[in-house]
């Protein structure tokens, strides 16, 4: 299972209902006030299929891969893609620091 999750802050008023804080899919920054989660959990024994999207993930998927993570410009960007074991990259993003 390989999940990105929107940038997000807790709704401490309604704990389970974070509050969304950049709908952007790709492109997040510092600036931005929230925490961004990547789940990269594809080893092991069969895939459980996706059986509830919530409306947090960007993407969430039953497919084996990997995670490949690159550091540029002198550790102020992260991009990261997850590739599929057949060589689709079905997911791409870029943090960036200022």
């Amino acid at each position: 299972m390989y999940n990105e999750e929107y940038e997000k802050n807790t709704n401490k008023k309604i704990e389970p209902k974070p509050i969304i804080t950049n709908n952007s899919q790709s492109n997040y920054s510092d600036k931005d006030d929230g925490i961004i989660f990547l789940t990269d959990g594809t080893a092991g024994d069969e895939l459980d299929p996706v059986k509830e999207k919530y409306r947090y993930y960007v993407i969430q998927d039953s497919k084996f891969g990997f995670l490949n993570i690159n550091i540029e410009n002198n550790g102020k960007i992260l991009v990261g893609q997850f590739h599929t074991n057949d060589g689709q990259i079905i997911d791409h993003f870029r943090l960036s620091q200022s």
